[in-house]
């Protein structure tokens, strides 16, 4: 604004900054020029009718009363007014919110952590969906009773090493989707760009990732059926095809785009939410107190929405999930004498729309969600451990804010 390079801003100098700027209007990143009425009242508030030095303006913005700033208070408070360095209207890029290498990372770790401190429940939960006519108390009860303990804890193994690189690959492309699908005016994006995000974000993983997945779920229903996932996926390749490998991801990818994209998408948007709040908390507490928070949520806050978001993104792909479970074991249908445990339905299903038939009139509409109140006490905890985890270990590797 100092244009004479004086050292002092004018009320001419004042007026034509603020209709130079543009602010971001909107959490959609819409931006808006101040109207020539909302100029006036800035700079009839501001100016004393003498030229502004620099503590005299960024004491007028900081502790002018918010009515008097109209339109751009909210602008000027959350951001603040950085005198030091050469003027920049534009807010804070919140596009820049760490390098690749830490989302693939903190991902990473984030999904080995939730999968081990909740892997009894997520055996529980696949086998509830496998015998829909289980109740859960029965399903706890006939693992134990073949297995012992260790029923509860088998393939967590493969599950948490292919949670590493799936978890990473999640959290990366969302944040790369999140970037890419901006558009050249916005700062931040919308909520339905968001939930796209997660959606294209679980698509990349399930078409990377699918046949260890696959590998992995056949490995929990049949004992020691593979040495490992990697001699597993030769193996089906080899007798069954290598497309054996891709079994049900007609299913498994809906699934994994409705899931990832409701979980990462409404996590993305409380958390967007929460700062807002927490923001609004932090000047009411300065003006009653005159005490500092952050408005980053914090550790309780980015657990309680990781875990409503997981749990919204399950519930919509559960069905879903059910299905893709069934199809991927189909190969182990019928295999007399080969040491390979017999499943609970007595036929093959043929394709996707076969199976989401016969399980609806055979077995009924329950039958979609058999195992879906053990998945829900799994998916709170981890849900809302991985979220949180990864938060943690992001910002330890980028070296942010270490306050949450």
């Amino acid at each position: 604004m100092d244009t004479d390079a004086d050292g002092t801003v004018s009320k001419e100098e004042l007026s034509r900054g603020l209709k130079q700027m543009e602010l971001c209007a909107s959490a959609g990143g819409k931006r808006k020029r101040l109207t020539d009425k909302a100029i006036e009242t800035v700079v009839n508030a501001v100016h004393t009718g003498r030229p502004i030095d620099e503590e005299h303006f960024r004491e007028a913005f900081v502790f002018l009363p918010n009515n008097e700033l109209a339109t751009c208070s909210s602008y000027f408070m959350k951001v603040g007014i950085d005198t030091s360095a050469p003027f920049r209207s534009q807010p804070p890029d919140k596009r820049k919110d760490g390098h690749a290498g830490a989302h693939l990372i903190a991902g990473g770790l984030s999904g080995c952590i939730a999968k081990t401190a909740t892997a009894p429940l997520n055996n529980i939960a696949v086998q509830g969906a496998l015998h829909s006519d289980a109740t859960l108390w029965g399903t706890v009860q006939r693992m134990y009773a073949k297995q012992g303990s260790q029923a509860f804890f088998r393939g967590n193994l493969a599950n948490a090493g292919l949670s590493i690189p799936w978890k990473g690959l999640d959290f990366f492309t969302f944040s790369f989707y999140k970037q890419h699908l901006l558009t050249p005016d916005q700062l931040e994006p919308s909520d339905l760009q968001r939930l796209l995000a997660g959606g294209l974000s679980g698509a990349t993983s399930e078409l990377l990732l699918y046949p260890m997945d696959l590998v992995t779920g056949r490995m929990f229903l049949t004992n020691r059926l593979y040495s490992d996932p990697i001699s597993g996926m030769y193996h089906i390749a080899r007798t069954e095809g290598f497309l054996a490998l891709y079994k049900g991801i007609d299913v498994s990818l809906p699934g994994s785009v409705l899931y990832t994209g409701v979980s990462f998408g409404s996590y993305d948007i409380l958390k967007r939410i929460i700062k807002g709040y927490n923001a609004q908390a932090e000047l009411d507490s300065k003006t009653s107190s005159g005490t500092d928070t952050s408005p980053a949520p914090t550790k309780l806050q980015t657990f309680f929405a990781g875990t409503f978001a997981g749990w919204c993104g399950m519930t919509a792909s559960y069905p879903l999930n059910v299905i893709r479970r069934r199809l991927q074991v189909q190969g182990l249908i019928n295999t007399q004498g080969s040491g390979f445990q017999r499943l609970p339905w007595g036929i093959e299903y043929r394709s996707s729309l076969e199976a989401i038939y016969r399980i609806g009139v055979e077995e009924g509409f329950a039958a979609f969600f058999g195992g879906w109140k053990a998945m829900s006490l799994k998916m709170a905890p981890s849900s809302g451990i991985s979220f949180l985890a990864y938060e943690v270990i992001r910002e330890r590797l980028t070296d942010e804010s270490k306050q949450y």
